[in-house]
Order: structure tokens, then sequence, then C-alpha cells
């Protein structure tokens, strides 16, 4: 789901802890002899791994509470822009292709929204399974859909230049999107901000001033890279190791809790899909009205895809109704 991915890292954090804990993280990131995910720990819907290389990293940070909000707020903003760009194709669509069926991709869209708002209802906790089970239940909804939507507009457009489409792109008002990046931004500076506090802890050193002009955004990458050199080369060596030891101490609870939660969130991942799905079949028929969408088409779909995760009902097609038929 390259549009719904989740990609950003904590810069800092690793910086730290490439640069100092080098041997942790070489166990972490070896290589097993057979990566091939197990059926069930594959999403049905996509046949994609339910927890990949990029979200056990991702739940890594969730350790910290203010990690486990920049996730969800990160996976927040990829499901809007996918909806932002999905409501444009469907527009093109419909000035260009009017004799297709876009009651499909809509519908979807209206599934994305709904999930979006499920996203933003999470209360993210630190050092908590249940919100990891959350974020990567979500996330891998998000997928689904969006290669589901992915695949039914690419059935359209199969001859349209992507130079045509990359225009209507264009129109899409970001400021919502660009609202949510500045609450990530914001978040991920305090949560660095932290992580140099700990780091200094442990090595009994005081920084605060650097500490805050990391909270307030005003140092670089590479300024903070030598200021912490610079701190490392002044400190004795018997502080040094002290130092190391209680940070190798703290990334150690990290990844037992990394690991704790990419066991649970694989544990019943499928009961609580259908669980997801029946309840967003409930919220189908408050929020017809304010979705504009034609309701009994959305349940039907949510109906067979508890049913059968490979279902696929909506295929391009000459126009059978309109946005909103149907709606109760």
């Amino acid at each position: 789901m390259k549009k719904c991915r989740v990609l950003a890292v904590f810069p800092l954090a690793l910086l730290i802890l490439l640069a100092l804990l080098p041997m942790a993280f070489a166990e972490e990131n070896s290589t097993p002899a057979d990566t091939t995910p197990e059926i069930k720990d594959q999403n049905p819907e996509t046949g994609e791994p339910i927890v990949d290389t990029t979200t056990e990293t991702e739940i890594a940070t969730m350790y910290n509470g203010i990690g486990a909000k920049v996730r969800l707020l990160q996976l927040e903003k990829s499901i809007l822009g996918a909806i932002l760009r999905g409501e444009k194709v469907i527009e093109f669509i419909k000035e260009n292709y009017a004799e297709e069926d876009t009651n499909g991709l809509e519908a979807i869209i209206a599934e994305l929204k709904l999930l979006k708002e499920e996203v933003a209802a999470v209360q993210p906790k630190a050092n908590d399974e249940n919100t990891v089970k959350q974020f990567v239940d979500l996330k891998n909804d998000a997928r689904s859909l969006v290669k589901q939507f992915r695949e039914t507009a690419k059935e359209i457009l199969k001859d349209t230049n992507k130079s045509e489409l990359a225009k209507k792109f264009k129109e899409i008002d970001w400021s919502d999107y660009n609202k949510l990046q500045e609450q990530i931004v914001s978040l991920i500076r305090e949560y660095n901000a932290q992580r140099l506090e700990e780091f200094f802890s442990k090595l009994e050193a005081k920084r605060s001033e650097l500490i805050e002009k990391v909270r307030n955004g005003e140092m670089k990458m590479n300024e903070v890279t030598q200021e912490i050199r610079k701190m490392m080369a002044g400190i004795a060596p018997l502080q040094r190791k002290k130092g190391f030891l209680g940070l190798n101490e703290m990334n150690a609870r990290q990844r037992v809790f990394q690991h704790a939660s990419v066991l649970a969130t694989k544990e019943k991942f499928l009961e609580r899909r259908i669980e997801r799905l029946n309840g967003r079949l409930e919220r189908v028929r408050e929020k017809a009205m304010e979705l504009r969408i034609d309701a009994n088409r959305l349940r039907n779909w949510i109906q067979e895809r508890i049913s059968n995760p490979k279902a696929r009902p909506f295929r391009p097609g000459v126009v059978r109704g309109t946005i909103g038929s149907g709606m109760r």
C-alpha cells in the first residue's frame, strides 16, 4: 500500500542507538534463514504479512506514549492522503469515463473515511500491547482498502496518461493533511527530546539547553550529532560504561515489548478483523447520509468480505445507479 504506507522514523533516537549501540542493532537487523511469512501470519485480503519489517520498527517506538501517538497520527495522515487522491480519481473518471460505474470506488472511499475516524478514536498508551493491536489492525485494513481501490480504478484508467491524472491531483486541498503533519512534527521533536534526556541521564550528564533546542526544532541533525560527539569525548570511561549499560537495559526492555507485541498482534488477527467489520456495518447505516453513499451496496460488500476475505464484488462496468440510491 504505497499511498498508505507509514514510512517516517524518529531520526534522532535512531541516530543515538545506531551510533552508540551498534551490537544491539546488529542483532535486531539480522536476517533469518527463511523470511517468507506463514499463511497464518498474512493479511488474507492482501496476502501481505500482518506485521512486516517496517511495521516492526514502528511498533518499537510505541513503547513510548508519544511514539504511539505519532504512529497513529501518521496512519491517520496516510489514510487521509489516500482519501483525497481517491476522490480526485473518482472525479476524473466521471469527467472522462461517464459510462463507468464509480459506486464501488465511492464505497471504498466511504469505508476509508470510517476507518480514519476509527484511527482518530484510538487512545494510545505507552507500553501497551492493545494500542499496538489497534494500530496494526487498522493499518492492515487501510492497506486492504487502498489495494482494492487501486486495482478497481486501474481497470478503468488503463489507457489514461498519468500526467492527466496528476493535473487533477493539483486541485487537492491539503490543509487538513498539513495540520496532521504539523502535529506529527511537533510530537516527534518532543519524542526526540525525551530520548535525548534519557540518554543524558544514563550518562549522568546535563544538557538541558541542547534538549530544549531539539524540542523546539532549533537544531539540525548534523549539529546534534556534533554536540553528542563532543560530549562523549569528554566523558570518563567508567561513566561512559555505566551509561551504556543503562542504555542497553532501556533498549532491551523496548525490544522485549516489540517482540511480545508482534506475537500478540498476530494472534487472533482474523477474529479481530471480523469484529471490526461487523462494527463498521453498524456505523454504515448511521453515517450513510453524511457519506453520501449507497449504504446497501457498502453493507453487502463488507458482509461478503466477512465470509470471504478475497471477495471483490466491485467491478467497473456500465453505470447501474447513482450515488445515494438505496440509502436508508
